[in-house]
């Protein structure tokens, strides 16, 4: 199954992205997801420029990617962790 069709079939998610080779918002999201949570803190985080309200996204890392699944208000922040966790298990699972 293809990435754009995994996340369109998760009925959980309305964008996602997988970031390798990373711009500085996503270094900053590395930072904090290697335990410098201190700005994130103090800030929040962005994800595309924008902070978070009734919406929001989910961020993991692997060894090589960082995986970020976004969900609208009419989903469940923990469906939306689910689809985003499995996929990048999937992805350490193949060494990334």
């Amino acid at each position: 199954m293809s990435w754009q069709a995994y996340i369109d079939s998760s009925g959980h998610l309305d964008k996602a992205a997988i970031l390798s080779g990373l711009p500085e918002e996503g270094k900053a999201l590395a930072k904090t997801l290697g335990g410098d949570t201190n700005a994130a803190y103090a800030e929040g985080f962005h994800i595309g420029t924008e902070r978070y309200g009734k919406e929001g996204a989910v961020v993991v890392k692997t060894k090589q990617a960082i995986v970020i699944g976004h969900y609208g208000e009419q989903h469940v922040a923990g469906n939306a962790a689910n689809v985003v966790e499995r996929l990048a298990d999937y992805l350490i699972g193949l060494g990334y």
